[in-house]
């Protein structure tokens, strides 16, 4: 057994093995828009609107997951997305006193986010709780749908919307 034959052996293969490392490692690293800092500045615009109309039409803001922001935290890269949560306890209550599993899709959502390039806003709508829900009674439907109208008021006009998933 040749020692020299050996070490070189072992050498080149740390070499290559450094050399995949490295191209694994450039090829998955995934980088911010360039426009970050204004695409985060615009979802916050849009979100701000939607807890200004909130508060205007007494609709209770509760919370908000900027999940971007808490991925840049912990190391990771992400899209500009932020969610915002919103109640009316009066009007959920009605809700879940007939349809209890509503639960699992109130409180009201909206989130604004960026998608290839992109600003989007999807939001909980009366259509996706009636259908997911089985919601029949057409007088709640109807305050749902006004409160969240009201919600959304403005940004609707000003931003493209999508439909909620269904």
């Amino acid at each position: 057994m040749n020692v020299n034959s050996s070490n070189n052996s072992n050498a080149h293969i740390h070499i290559v093995l450094i050399f995949i490392f490295l191209f694994l490692t450039a090829c998955s690293t995934f980088e911010y828009s360039p426009s970050r800092q204004s695409e985060l500045k615009q979802i916050d615009a849009v979100l701000a609107q939607a807890e200004y109309n909130a508060i205007a039409q007494q609709i209770e803001p509760l919370f908000a997951i900027d999940h971007s922001r808490l991925a840049e935290k912990s190391g990771e890269v992400l899209d500009a997305s932020k969610v915002q949560f919103y109640t009316n306890p009066k009007l959920n209550s009605q809700l879940l006193q007939s349809h209890i599993r509503a639960g699992l899709d109130l409180p009201y959502r909206i989130q604004a986010y960026y998608q290839k390039g992109e600003l989007n806003v999807r939001y909980t709508d009366v259509e996706y709780l009636k259908i997911r829900h089985g919601i029949k009674d057409s007088k709640l439907q109807t305050q749902i749908d006004m409160e969240i109208k009201n919600l959304m008021n403005l940004i609707i006009r000003q931003q493209q919307i999508l439909p909620p998933i269904i």
